[in-house]
């Protein structure tokens, strides 16, 4: 998609890890001049980026290869806000920035906070407080 749902679009930053595999890329003779950083090969269109019934036909592939029933919409907007919470510990503010969420009751609503997460937060502020 190009755009967010209110029609604005955004640039989104790559993480420096992808810095590799990205040099990988260009060196690709597929996807050599496009202006996508998701190239479907298998496009009728040379360097074209993936459409919705392609990404849509490849989540529906794998999840039920590994077994499990999840819809596009949730293992996107809702796994990965949450794991950036539960799992590598940013706060809702983080999440709201790497996420180009305008607005945090956004956030809120796509990341799933588990019982160990609002652990960890406690701890942090209660070591904190006892410095």
């Amino acid at each position: 998609m190009n755009t967010t749902k209110t029609g604005e679009a955004v640039l989104v930053p790559c993480a420096k890890d992808y810095e590799p595999w990205i040099d990988w890329l260009r060196k690709q003779e597929w996807w050599l001049g496009s202006p996508f950083f998701f190239v479907n090969p298998k496009s009728t269109r040379e360097s074209q980026h993936y459409i919705r019934q392609a990404l849509y036909a490849k989540w529906i592939r794998h999840c039920k290869k590994a077994g499990i029933e999840c819809s596009l919409y949730e293992g996107t907007k809702h796994s990965s806000s949450s794991q950036l919470v539960n799992e590598y510990g940013y706060n809702l503010h983080d999440v709201q920035l790497a996420t180009a969420h305008k607005d945090l009751s956004s956030v809120r609503h796509y990341a799933k906070i588990d019982l160990s997460a609002r652990r960890n937060a406690l701890d942090k502020k209660l070591k904190v407080g006892n410095e």
